[in-house]
């Protein structure tokens, strides 16, 4: 996000915006949980600033919301404090 949208804490993003700028993080390239080159990480647990592969996002679900808090870099609606945090 630019410099204004990130200073509204009202502001969302979604799709694109949020995954191009997620996999351009050196190391985000692969899961942070199972490390497999093969699994194209798709979700992000944003209070522990981490990507994941679907595989490992089913496990940190189960672990519960109060643990670890899991979005979709495709899908779901990011704030800007979310983004700025991972």
């Amino acid at each position: 996000p630019s410099a204004a949208e990130a200073a509204d804490p009202s502001a969302s993003f979604c799709g694109e915006q949020v995954e191009a700028q997620l996999l351009a993080i050196p190391g985000n390239s692969r899961c942070a949980d199972c490390v497999t080159k093969n699994a194209f990480p798709a979700w992000a647990s944003t209070n522990f600033g981490t990507i994941f592969c679907i595989r490992c996002s089913g496990v940190h679900r189960k672990i519960g919301a109060h643990v670890t808090k899991v979005l979709s870099i495709k899908i779901d609606n990011w704030s800007a404090t979310q983004l700025a945090l991972m």
